[in-house]
């Protein structure tokens, strides 16, 4: 249950052909999805595993929003990769918080900075969180990690506060202020939310 009273999925399937496209009321009807660009697209997907997030009122169970969540390779003509969830949430307001790990790459992530730097090379099972606006139709935040690789098992939104915790596989998971620990490890992370 996320904070703004709605429940949330986080689904996984392979391939773009699946029940997701399909209303959860009426499989002769289209799903209320949401697709904004190839990121949110289930094509030339092939078996690669994705995410699906959706929004559901929890006294009727009619599906309110969805969304696939797809990573793709840049260098192989926009082919798809592999992106698991393990996590979702909403705040208040209902934006969508979710978090697992992917394959390369995750949209924008060749531009994305943290801490005033560009990101690591990616070296193997990116962490992620992506945070959607309440209508599915921005991605607010997707980035996690700095180099090394992990896993995001749950995050949390509330007042103000966004949080995630995520399982360590390799060393340079951070490198940001604070220790950077190894492989094995957990990690949390807490951070003004998305007003």
């Amino acid at each position: 249950m996320g904070r703004d009273g709605r429940l949330y999925l986080a689904g996984e399937t392979a391939g773009g052909n699946n029940i997701f496209a399909r209303s959860a009321a009426d499989p002769r009807r289209p799903a209320p999805n949401v697709v904004t660009d190839e990121f949110s697209q289930a094509t030339n997907t092939g078996d690669a595993h994705h995410p699906y997030l959706a929004r559901f009122d929890p006294a009727s169970g009619r599906q309110l929003a969805g969304q696939v969540v797809i990573s793709r390779i840049d260098s192989k003509g926009n082919r798809r990769n592999t992106v698991k969830p393990l996590a979702v949430t909403a705040d208040e307001a209902g934006r969508i918080y979710a978090g697992g790990v992917s394959a390369y790459q995750l949209a924008g992530r060749s531009r994305v900075t943290l801490g005033g730097r560009r990101l690591a090379a990616y070296t193997g099972g990116d962490e992620w969180v992506l945070v959607l606006s309440p209508d599915l139709r921005r991605r607010l935040s997707w980035v996690f990690t700095d180099g090394g690789a992990g896993t995001v098992r749950g995050v949390a939104a509330a007042g103000g506060t966004a949080a995630a915790a995520a399982k360590v596989d390799k060393t340079g998971f951070w490198r940001g202020p604070g220790p950077s620990f190894g492989t094995g490890g957990g990690y949390l992370a807490a951070w003004p939310g998305i007003r």
